[in-house]
């Protein structure tokens, strides 16, 4: 208390602290920086669609995008308007960008027309054991159901999980590990 002067700083019995930046280990970071990104966003035009919180869309111009955790993929009309987006973002945040929008979620798209056909990545990582299989099984089966009953922005990465599932490698864990992380970081925007 001393040491920042915090006792001056006491109000009702407390002393009240505006969060600027995320910090790295608070529970609520991602919720902070997720409502940092909304605000920020909405002085530019975008919002949120009131029916799937993972999509969001321009007042006024034909941009949409899907975003889940940090990625965004993109749809415009013309390159100025998704020019605009990337803009934006390029404001606030350290980005990276593919204007091909071959990759989304870690998947490579194909495109045949208007179908979409995801590539299989090659796998080097070696074969987990039986009982790491059992536990990636667990996580998907566990999940599952409430992503597609409730929050389908869940469904990407369960897809991918599942998916590798019967086979898993050390970079299957890895992504179930980093998907375990998600949920229990946003347990606002998932339970």
């Amino acid at each position: 208390m001393e040491k920042y002067n915090l006792a001056e700083k006491i109000y009702n019995g407390y002393v009240y602290v505006e969060i600027h930046k995320g910090m790295y280990g608070l529970k609520q970071a991602a919720r902070i920086a997720y409502d940092r990104l909304v605000e920020y966003l909405r002085q530019h035009g975008y919002a949120p669609s009131r029916t799937n919180p993972g999509l969001w869309k321009h007042k006024s111009k034909k941009v949409y995008f899907a975003l889940f955790v940090d990625d965004f993929g993109v749809k415009y009309t013309c390159k100025k308007q998704g020019q605009h987006l990337l803009d934006v973002l390029q404001q606030q945040y350290p980005i990276q960008y593919d204007w091909s929008g071959n990759e989304f979620l870690g998947l490579t798209e194909i495109r045949y027309g208007a179908k979409i056909q995801y590539a299989d990545a090659p796998d080097e990582s070696p074969v987990l054991s039986k009982a790491a299989m059992q536990e990636i099984q667990a996580i998907v089966g566990s999940l599952l159901y409430y992503a597609r009953a409730i929050d389908s922005t869940l469904l990407p990465a369960l897809n991918t999980l599942s998916y590798q599932q019967s086979k898993p490698r050390e970079t299957t864990k890895k992504l179930a590990m980093q998907f375990l992380d998600y949920v229990a970081t946003y347990p606002d925007a998932v339970f």
